[in-house]
């Protein structure tokens, strides 16, 4: 029965490190003083989010912080149904995904081209749902992480 449980503490574990990399497709971050939002994948690989030609554009700067604040949870939901006997690294992975995400906003960057001169931008970041909704299920990840810990045989 214990081996039942453990079994399908793994399986939501897997579901919960799908959710919360399934919200790099929703708004991410967005532009306090404006109706701007960008997705979790825009912020992660960059995007322009103003383009004048060769005059001026404005861009989201890729960011490795992004790509791994996004996939850790997967991997850890996969470690945890194909690898039962790492818990704490499932629960290490977890937490610093949290910790990624939620912190996001100090980490994303934005420049300004102006007549190949690049510049970088400060932009007041604040959290879109998405990010709020990926950096919850990474929390609740390590919480079913640490209740795995507690009850393993």
């Amino acid at each position: 029965m214990k081996e039942i449980k453990l079994n399908l503490v793994s399986f939501i574990t897997l579901i919960i490190g799908i959710i919360a990399t399934a919200m790099l497709f929703f708004p991410a971050l967005s532009v306090s003083d404006s109706d701007s939002s960008f997705l979790g994948y825009e912020v992660m690989f960059g995007t322009d989010f103003v383009n004048l030609g060769s005059f001026a554009s404005g861009q989201i700067v890729w960011s490795p912080l992004g790509i791994l604040a996004y996939i850790t949870p997967l991997v850890a939901g996969l470690i945890a149904v194909f690898a039962k006997k790492r818990v704490v690294i499932t629960f290490i992975l977890f937490t610093l995904s949290a910790i990624l995400l939620f912190t996001m906003p100090t980490y994303a960057k934005a420049t300004m081209t102006f007549f190949d001169s690049v510049t970088e931008i400060d932009v007041d970041w604040t959290y879109s749902y998405g990010l709020i909704i990926a950096g919850v299920f990474a929390v609740l990840g390590s919480g079913v992480c640490l209740y795995k810990l507690v009850n393993k045989k």
